[in-house]
């Protein structure tokens, strides 16, 4: 997440982070309407405090050097909720943690 994205306003590169942002402002009128607003901020506020799956599979990999622990990262966690709870992932997770090493 500390990439640029094309900004859909302006056209040129800005911080993937105010994209996001600016993206969520403009539809918070309708996310409002319907009732969503509180929850997008929320997942919005956790994905820019844990990252992406890139981000995660990028370390384990500078971490192992070994794809084929990548692979099987994403196969035990590609829910992205707690398997305990069902509920979706916090802002706590390291990426860096292979989900074999997270707590159920």
């Amino acid at each position: 997440m500390t990439g640029e994205l094309v900004h859909p306003d302006t056209g040129r590169p800005a911080a993937a982070t105010t994209v996001f942002r600016d993206l969520v402002g403009h539809v918070e009128p309708a996310l409002s309407d319907h009732g969503d607003l509180d929850l997008v901020e929320e997942l919005l506020r956790a994905l820019l405090a844990r990252g992406n799956g890139a981000l995660a599979q990028r370390a384990i990999f500078t971490r192992t050097q070994d794809l084929r622990a990548v692979v099987l990262d994403a196969v035990r966690d590609g829910s992205g909720r707690d398997p305990s709870t069902g509920s979706v992932l916090g802002a706590h997770r390291d990426p860096a943690e292979p989900a074999s090493a997270r707590k159920s």
